[in-house]
């Protein structure tokens, strides 16, 4: 037969869980806060999305970045900013796209950020295939927007 437990032994027992819950709180604040918490890639993705080109280039020369990483963060930039930009001439997001399209195989390798990548992927679908399948199926098969649209 067991006794319920003492006043005394209740308030310890409430004493050491509300201890252990702090403990555990505690230590998962104790990472890397505000940018730290940023990682480098993710940090250049968003000054590439943001065209803050003199915030870009200290970046790049502060992590020692490569050119062939560099080159594949500004064309990630570049399709980003195509998102707002609805203004822009088709000519211009066509060439735009083409450029992401040529630096993919290098983003890939190079940056690890998942984030911006299907970010990339949505604005490619959007601006890269949408507008050329529309014309497809309003007006049917086309070689020239069927050769526009294989790259992509």
């Amino acid at each position: 037969m067991s006794h319920p437990p003492t006043r005394h032994a209740r308030f310890l027992l409430v004493l050491s869980l509300a201890a252990s819950i702090a403990a555990t709180s505690l230590a998962q604040e104790e990472g890397p806060r505000g940018l730290d918490a940023l990682s480098d890639d993710r940090l250049l993705t968003e000054l590439s999305r943001r065209n803050l080109k003199s915030l870009l280039d200290r970046a790049f020369q502060e992590n020692k970045t490569p050119q062939s990483k560099r080159d594949a963060v500004l064309a990630s930039g570049a399709l980003s900013r195509l998102q707002g930009n609805d203004t822009a001439p088709l000519a211009e997001r066509r060439k735009l796209v083409a450029e992401y399209v040529k630096a993919l195989p290098q983003l890939l390798n190079q940056i690890s950020d998942p984030q911006s990548l299907l970010a990339d992927a949505t604005v490619l679908i959007d601006h890269g295939i949408l507008t050329d399948q529309q014309l497809l199926e309003y007006f049917g098969p086309n070689a020239t927007i069927m050769t526009r649209l294989q790259p992509v």
